[in-house]
This record gives C-alpha cells, sequence and structure tokens, in this order.
C-alpha cells in the first residue's frame, strides 16, 4: 500500500512538473514568435516606405529633376502662371502629403525615408515653400501640415546624428538662392 501511495505521489509530482516544463516552453515560443513578428514588420514597413516613395519618385520625377538637377527657383509667380508647372506642384504636394501622413500613422518608416530621400525632401519643400505658404494662408493652415512636420523631422534627424553623410547639410538644404 506504501508503494502505490508513493508512486501515486510520485506520478502526481511527474505530472505537475511536466505542466511547469510546457508551461516554460510555451512562454519561450511566445516570446519567440513575437520577435519574429516585430522583426517581420519593421522589414515589410521599410519594405512599403521605399515602394512608396518610389512610386511618388517615377510619378514626379520631372518637378524633382527641376529643383534638384536644373536647379530652377520656383517661385509663386512662376508656379501660378504656368499651368502644367501647378499641377505638378499640387500633385507633389498632395503625394508627399499622403506619404507624411503615413509616416506619422507608422505605416511608413521615416528613417528609412531620410536615408532614401530625405535631403532631397527638404529640398524640395524649400523650393515649394512660398507656394505652401500661399495655399496655407488662402485654403487653411491645415494644407500639407504633416508634409511640413515630416520636413522638419527630418531636419531633426540629420542634425541629431550630425549628418554622417553631409557635414553642410542644413546650409546645403537653401538650393538656388
Amino acid at each position: 500500500m506504501d508503494t502505490i501511495k508513493l508512486l501515486s505521489t510520485m506520478i502526481g509530482i511527474l505530472s505537475n512538473f511536466a505542466v511547469v516544463i510546457t508551461l516554460v516552453i510555451a512562454i519561450f515560443q511566445l516570446r519567440n514568435t513575437k520577435r519574429t513578428w516585430q522583426i517581420n514588420r519593421t522589414r515589410v514597413v521599410r519594405q512599403a516606405t521605399m515602394d512608396c516613395y518610389n512610386r511618388i519618385n517615377k510619378e514626379t520625377k520631372d518637378l524633382i529633376d527641376m529643383v534638384i538637377v536644373h536647379e530652377k527657383k520656383l517661385t509663386l509667380s512662376k508656379i501660378k502662371k504656368r499651368q502644367k508647372l501647378h499641377r505638378k506642384v499640387r500633385r507633389y504636394l498632395s503625394l508627399m502629403e499622403r506619404f507624411s501622413v503615413g509616416i506619422r500613422s507608422h505605416i511608413y518608416d521615416l528613417e528609412v525615408f531620410d536615408r532614401i530621400h530625405g535631403k532631397t525632401t527638404v529640398i524640395m519643400y524649400k523650393a515649394l515653400e512660398e507656394y505652401i505658404d500661399y495655399v496655407k494662408c488662402t485654403k487653411g493652415d491645415y494644407f500639407y501640415c504633416d508634409f511640413e512636420y515630416i520636413v522638419m523631422r527630418l531636419k531633426e534627424l540629420r542634425s541629431e546624428r550630425n549628418d554622417r553623410y553631409s557635414p553642410n547639410f542644413l546650409e546645403a538644404t537653401t538650393p538656388l538662392s
């Protein structure tokens, strides 16, 4: 009888031990799954950032080239006079505003965007700042506010890391002076 009682107690202890071990393994698996999910999500967000901006860049390449490559100054009067240019500017700003909303909503990644086109975006903002101010005055302060916020964050990111890519970034972002 004592052996049966002892055997019964040992089986109870072993089954409790097995439950604890199973629980530890389940917790370990849960942590691994969470870590894997976070890594995968980061990769997906980064890839989505590159894909989305590449589409924007393709669609607005003429305007970007006009400002960046050919160093054309885009004054408000020039934009308002030339209808085709006006459409390109509005399209660029519309796409960048949507993209900026995506960055602020954490759908896209600001640091990846900064590395692929941050400097160009700040230069484009400076070139279009007069037009943006005009739109804000005539249509409302809420126009292009997310785009302006992202440009401000891009400048902060670059100044925080002392801009390893271009030591004079903040001075260099005043094109066409």
